[in-house]
């Protein structure tokens, strides 16, 4: 038998693997739960796919026709726009990344947002009583953003509209409405939708960290 394994089935099933390994009870919760972290601070990227638009006009398409373009390919091409680590670091806020996909049929940028959470611990993967077809019991997920997610949407968007403003690049027109606490955001609609769109890349359910006391894994 090898004496070192890989488990890399993704930021849901690993989970689920590692906490069907106790069905005898003898690793409190599964291997790897000594902290009993394990399964907590599930994350994604979330993610709102038309946050805003902007009319294309002279001075915005400089942005790409700059190096800054990324991907091309038939008729849309993408920019990439993300803050300076001093940006980041100075608003205590989450990073984040927009793209800025123009489409020429429609002579508009379409501003997409993605960002990343703050870790919490009300974030979650855990076993449920259901079973699947091999009688093994199935998880639950249960998705929680924080206040600082809302304020690192709010303050992405803010940031974009300043620069654009300061860089004479054009107006842009907000589509999501970004109000509210944390758990109030407009609902996902679909393809180029302005509400809140999981996103994918999970992640945070065995959590790194040099003390075994506060992770499920080292670094």
């Amino acid at each position: 038998m090898a004496d070192t394994f890989v488990l890399a089935a993704g930021g849901i099933e690993t989970v689920r693997i590692l906490m069907l390994s106790d069905q005898n009870q003898a690793t409190n919760g599964g291997i790897g739960n000594h902290s009993g972290l394990l399964g907590k601070f599930f994350m994604v990227h979330p993610l709102i796919q038309r946050v805003a638009d902007t009319e294309l006009d002279g001075v915005t398409w400089s942005l790409y026709t700059e190096p800054k373009i990324i991907r091309e390919s038939n008729t849309i091409l993408t920019v990439r726009l993300a803050p300076t680590e001093t940006e980041i670091r100075g608003s205590g806020l989450g990073n984040f990344r927009f793209y800025l996909p123009y489409h020429q049929d429609a002579g508009k940028v379409i501003v997409n947002l993605n960002w990343e959470q703050a870790p919490n611990p009300n974030s979650f993967v855990r076993l449920m009583d259901d079973v699947d077809f091999l009688g093994q019991k199935r998880v639950e997920l249960h998705w929680e953003l924080t206040q600082k997610d809302k304020e690192t949407a709010r303050w992405a968007l803010s940031l974009l509209q300043q620069e654009f403003h300061e860089l004479g690049l054009g107006k842009l027109k907000t589509l999501s409405d970004l109000r509210g606490d944390a758990d109030e955001w407009e609902p996902y609609g679909g393809p180029f939708s302005s509400g809140l769109d999981p996103g994918d890349h999970h992640m945070g359910t065995t959590r790194m960290s040099i003390d075994p006391d506060d992770g499920v894994v080292d670094t």
